[in-house]
């Protein structure tokens, strides 16, 4: 399925891919949003960018969410699925003002998470469900409000972190 305007209502497992760079603005809190389990969005070296609430939204019910293959940039949150089994891979994500949230389970690979601004030091750049593991990514320049150093990734119980790249004092946290 080709997705080449925002919003883009997703309701049946499958492959989407991203045919041009999008942009959301105005009153919709999503660029996209995930309705359905097995789901792989494919932003084919294009980047989804917006000030609104949400990049990609998974939805309740959904599982196992892959996005892959771009940047998204300029949002409240790059991507927030609560739910098991999603990927995040071959990502940049910058400039997003809150967390990007994955469920339990969780696997995040070959990602850039840099110039992150947030509004207060209790934040993370990254969000793991227990059980998870982040791999090859790169964390920099990523900042509160207030210049206090910001926890890029934040994890329950089990999640392992592997080469993964922290620069400017950001760090690891276990909540």
């Amino acid at each position: 399925y080709e997705i080449s305007a925002v919003p883009f209502n997703i309701t049946v497992p499958g492959y989407y891919i991203f045919t041009r760079n999008l942009e959301i603005s105005g009153a919709s809190t999503e660029a996209i949003q995930v309705n359905a389990s097995d789901v792989t969005i494919d932003l084919n070296g294009f980047t989804l960018k917006g000030t609104n609430f949400a990049g990609i939204w998974q939805k309740a019910g959904a599982t196992r969410l892959t996005v892959r293959n771009g940047c998204i940039s300029g949002l409240q949150h790059a991507v927030l699925a609560w739910f098991e089994g999603n990927r995040l891979e071959d990502l940049t994500i910058t400039d997003v003002t809150d967390v990007t949230y994955l469920g339990a389970g969780a696997v995040v690979r070959n990602c850039i998470f840099a110039d992150h601004y947030f509004r207060t030091e209790f934040t993370g750049v990254l969000w793991l469900d227990g059980g998870g593991r982040v791999e090859d990514c790169v964390f920099f320049h990523n900042r509160s409000y207030n210049d206090y150093p910001i926890k890029c990734v934040r994890t329950t119980n089990g999640t392992e972190i592997v080469r993964c790249v922290f620069t400017g004092g950001e760090s690891l946290d276990s909540v």
